[in-house]
């Protein structure tokens, strides 16, 4: 299992607000130093651009740019 596997497994876990249980269904972009980027805005933009990816093909998954 991946580390994005994983943060959205928990991610995933409902969770109780003033004793309301809810649910949140996370996207996740990742890039990846050095091929996606050199520096951490060029690689922000990156994992921006593969979030937005996920957010309009599906919600609750992970992309990498």
């Amino acid at each position: 299992m991946t580390y994005a596997e994983n943060v959205l497994l928990r991610l995933n876990d409902p969770f109780f607000f003033d004793a309301t249980a809810m649910q949140v269904m996370p996207s996740i972009g990742t890039a990846h130093h050095p091929d996606d980027g050199r520096t951490w805005c060029l690689l922000l933009i990156r994992a921006d651009e593969a979030i937005y990816t996920v957010k309009q093909e599906e919600k609750n998954a992970y992309r990498f740019k």
